[in-house]
């Protein structure tokens, strides 16, 4: 089966609580929601990197799943 994995340069719009208690993740450069990998999310480093690119303004680096919307 072929991967849907998308490395880009991107910007967070904002990042949100969702109904199911996931962080939905919105990039300025993508229109689709995201989210974080269950592995990335219990590690919590991801999510750190992530709220200080949004309070920085700055461009990350990201691995997108494109099939099911996981970051």
């Amino acid at each position: 089966m072929a991967e849907n994995r998308e490395t880009d340069l991107v910007t967070v719009a904002a990042i949100r609580k969702g109904k199911d208690k996931t962080e939905q993740i919105l990039l300025n450069e993508r229109q689709r929601i995201f989210v974080l990998a269950e592995k990335a999310a219990l590690k919590g480093d991801a999510r750190r990197l992530l709220v200080q690119a949004l309070k920085k303004r700055t461009p990350i680096k990201v691995t997108l799943d494109t099939k099911w919307g996981g970051a």
